[in-house]
């Protein structure tokens, strides 16, 4: 039980970071593989990986948090299919059930995830973090309650720094120099 709460807290963490984890798959992940590409915010796979919960073909199930991701990411009835049948999914299921967020060539993922790191980077950090934790409180609450938190999260930002730049650009068309207040 040690060993999987020290996980759970390592993938916690992870998942709780304030700015979106991309994970790129670029062969497989099996078992524990798969729930640390599941505490990531979004996957990139190459055409060649896949992914596999194959932790009853062990004796096991899911330890690190991966089961209950794995549900709020595809569903009840597919994830309990896909932890009990231990299927191997190739990198067009994982797109088609909401696993991948891209499917890209052998060797090519780290570079296709640096370039949507620079697109996500064009946006100001208070922005991107604030949309990051919105996703993250709506996982776990009511509808009321995610958009209680949105409006004030939105008031916040409204009165930032960085809007206000952004605002300036737009009139002087210009790209913003964000500086994250």
């Amino acid at each position: 039980m040690g060993m999987s709460r020290r996980m759970q807290e390592i993938m916690g963490r992870l998942s709780a970071l304030p700015v979106p984890v991309i994970a790129v798959l670029n062969g497989y992940a099996l078992g524990g593989g798969t729930e640390i590409a599941m505490a990531c915010d979004m996957r990139i796979i190459e055409e060649h990986a896949y992914m596999s919960f194959k932790q009853a073909r062990v004796g096991l199930m899911t330890g690190w948090g991966g089961g209950g991701r794995l549900l709020r990411t595809i569903g009840y009835g597919r994830a309990l299919e896909l932890l009990t049948t231990c299927k191997e999914l190739s990198p067009e299921d994982a797109l088609k059930m909401g696993l991948a967020n891209a499917i890209v060539p052998k060797g090519d993922g780290l570079r296709v995830a640096k370039a949507m790191v620079k697109e996500i980077s064009k946006s100001a950090p208070g922005a991107i973090r604030s949309l990051k934790e919105l996703l993250l409180f709506g996982l776990e609450n009511t509808l009321d309650e995610t958009t209680g938190l949105e409006s004030s999260l939105f008031a916040d930002l409204w009165v930032s720094e960085d809007h206000d730049e952004a605002v300036k650009a737009f009139f002087e068309k210009r790209s913003p120099v964000f500086k994250g207040r």
